[in-house]
């Protein structure tokens, strides 16, 4: 079997070609809409992401408004604690005196003795004190010592001098410590 081929080699390559174009055009097309696919969602994707992080970027400037807010709440919190602390130490303070003038009257012998001079010093839970006075007898000025002793809030109880007047009464002085007692809360 032989085979003749009338047509002209011219037509089938150019046959070929528009097929060789066609299918190059059909590629290129589908490449043009697979890129151009991928091309949309990335921008889309792009646009999506800028949106979420100016939202997030609005929600960080809320959060950090908020966060000043309760930084300077805080800070207001911390200097009215430290103010109410200076008028709760102010009160306790005020009130250590009485109790010690109180603590010393209960101590003293009933018309017995009178106090002539009182120097004390305070100090953090305790005051010093300096006591000059006259009693009607040494058995009152002892009597006074044995009281202050017994007492757990007078410590360090010391005579520092003692005179016998004419009249049959004792001037003295002493020295001693005075513990604040402590308050529960």
């Amino acid at each position: 079997m032989i085979r003749i081929n009338l047509i002209p080699p011219e037509y089938t390559q150019k046959a070929r070609d528009r097929a060789l174009m066609a299918v190059a055009g059909a590629a290129g097309g589908a490449a043009l809409v697979v890129v151009g696919s991928i091309s949309f969602a990335i921008d889309m994707k792009k646009r999506n992401l800028i949106k979420e992080r100016r939202e997030l970027e609005a929600k960080v400037k809320r959060y950090e408004e908020i966060a000043q807010f309760v930084d300077r709440l805080e800070a207001r919190r911390g200097e009215i604690q430290s103010k109410n602390n200076i008028v709760l130490q102010l009160l306790r303070g005020r009130l250590d005196y009485p109790k010690l003038f109180d603590a010393l009257v209960e101590s003293l012998p009933p018309n017995q003795m009178s106090l002539t001079n009182l120097q004390m010093e305070k100090r953090d839970r305790s005051f010093l004190l300096r006591i000059a006075a006259t009693g009607l007898g040494t058995a009152t000025v002892i009597g006074w010592l044995q009281r202050l002793e017994a007492r757990p809030d007078f410590v360090s109880v010391e005579l520092t001098s003692l005179n016998y007047l004419a009249n049959g009464t004792a001037s003295f002085s002493l020295a001693m410590e005075y513990l604040i007692p402590r308050e529960e809360n």
